[in-house]
């Protein structure tokens, strides 16, 4: 419950504020060249996930897919509330290999995306997105944390861990 919590707040702090008597954000050091690059990698790497689901291409075969660590888990009860808490590859694809089966018109739109570098060699990439056709007609937030690690063996980034919290119907 701590995860969803958390992930409900990042989602409504992301959203852009309503009060005009509300000061802006501080300002914040823009990250460094390295550091950019390494945070617009991420989120290409989080957005192939995306577009894998949408195109249906949920095979671990799949260039998206071949990101994911040996010890990855996933959470997906944000869109199949009956799923098992936490799954390992195969099992999250083949999760998402059955919603878009039985769910054709399932679709997810990404409305927001922003990157936290933490230690070395560790980060996180946070989607707001719309899922849409799940039931059909029902438009929902979903905040989706990604979690990235740099693999020691040959420095290529691993998808340790996807955690998602289901938002309110738009």
């Amino acid at each position: 419950m701590q995860t969803e919590s958390r992930l409900r707040d990042l989602y409504l702090l992301s959203l852009p504020s309503t009060n005009p008597q509300e000061p802006p954000l501080p300002n914040t050091t823009p990250p460094s060249p390295e550091n950019q690059k390494t945070i617009t990698h991420l989120q290409s790497l989080s957005l192939a996930h995306i577009s894998a689901i949408n195109t249906r291409s949920l095979h671990a075969t799949h260039p998206a897919w071949t990101t994911l660590s040996p010890n990855f888990m996933g959470d997906v009860r944000a869109v199949c509330m009956k799923s098992p808490r936490r799954l390992d590859r195969n099992s999250y694809l083949a999760e998402y290999r059955w919603l878009t089966t039985i769910r054709p018109e399932y679709h997810l739109e990404v409305k927001g995306i922003s990157t936290e570098l933490k230690a070395r060699g560790k980060g996180a990439v946070t989607l707001n997105l719309e899922n849409t056709g799940n039931p059909v007609g029902v438009v929902r937030v979903i905040v989706v944390i990604v979690e990235w690690r740099r693999d020691g063996g040959d420095g290529e980034w691993e998808c340790v861990e996807v955690r998602a919290a289901r938002g309110p119907e738009v």
